[in-house]
């Protein structure tokens, strides 16, 4: 079921977007490169399940102990669970920050709201800090959600600790982080690759 969920929550924002109009349809390539490895790890997990509780003798009876032992390890038991619920996928978007390609965790937004509750559109979302990648985003307006919000003051923040900005896409993956404040053209390129090209 997760596995379904998956493929068209990956599926459904590219078909969107190319239906619109809005980008190529060579995005919705992207898809195969991203959802076929998780189809076939999940395929090896289900067969490994199944050796595990079907096949007899004293072979198995021990592999089965050993993995009992295993999973009765904190680290044992948080690699299975985060396999099995999909926190460990990740897709390959590129080289950069070690958070690219994951799902985003749904932090606090500090207005009561999280940033899950700025994927309701179903538009990509921009995690911008400062505010500062706003100006650089006006031709994407129509299908990009900006956190904070533009007629929100960003609040003050000491540059140390500023987050980058970042780009979510409409499937909750992050697609680019800011190498630096001033990373405009990879900001640019991110969005048409994945929103496709500016609107003029």
């Amino acid at each position: 079921m997760n596995l379904g969920l998956g493929d068209a929550t990956n599926l459904g924002w590219k078909l969107a977007l190319v239906a619109a109009g809005y980008a190529p349809e060579s995005l919705l390539d992207t898809y195969t490169a991203e959802r076929h490895p998780i189809g076939d790890g999940v395929l090896r997990w289900s067969m490994a399940q199944t050796a595990l509780s079907s096949t007899s003798g004293p072979r198995a009876d021990a592999l089965r102990e050993v993995m009992a032992d295993l999973l009765d390890t904190p680290d044992g038991a948080t690699y299975v669970v985060s396999t099995i619920s999909g926190d460990r996928q990740r897709y390959d978007l590129g080289r950069g920050h070690p958070l690219l390609g994951t799902r985003v965790p749904d932090i606090p937004l500090g207005d009561g709201r999280t940033l899950a509750d700025a994927f309701r559109t179903g538009r990509a979302v921009l995690v911008d800090p400062t505010g500062a990648s706003r100006d650089n985003t006006t031709a994407w307006a129509d299908r990009l959600t900006l956190v904070p919000e533009p007629d929100t003051t960003p609040p003050a923040h000491d540059p140390a600790e500023t987050p980058p900005a970042t780009l979510v896409r409409p499937d909750g993956y992050v697609a680019w982080i800011a190498a630096d404040p001033d990373d405009t053209a990879g900001l640019q390129a991110a969005l048409t690759r994945w929103l496709g090209p500016p609107r003029t």
